[in-house]
């Protein structure tokens, strides 16, 4: 998906970008995340991509994180 948006001011480090369609929304982003030379007015193009190969290796590393804490659990308590 691309999006359009336009960079309508700067407000404390923050940009305020609306969406060429629907103009009826607004987009905080972080001012310095956007591109150089980039100035009130300038339009931006995002493209949002779900990266499904990322998402399951990170549900796989939580899920083998969830999976040592639960063992760990499990152990018997040391007594002091």
């Amino acid at each position: 998906m691309h999006l359009k948006v336009s960079v309508d001011r700067v407000e404390e480090g923050m940009a305020i970008l609306i969406p060429r369609e629907p103009p009826d929304t607004t987009i905080l982003w972080p001012a310095r995340l956007l591109p150089g030379g980039f100035r009130e007015g300038s339009i931006l193009d995002f493209e949002i991509r779900l990266d499904e190969e990322e998402t399951q290796r990170v549900r796989r590393r939580v899920r083998g994180l969830i999976q040592d804490l639960v063992r760990m659990s499990d152990r018997p308590k040391e007594r002091e």
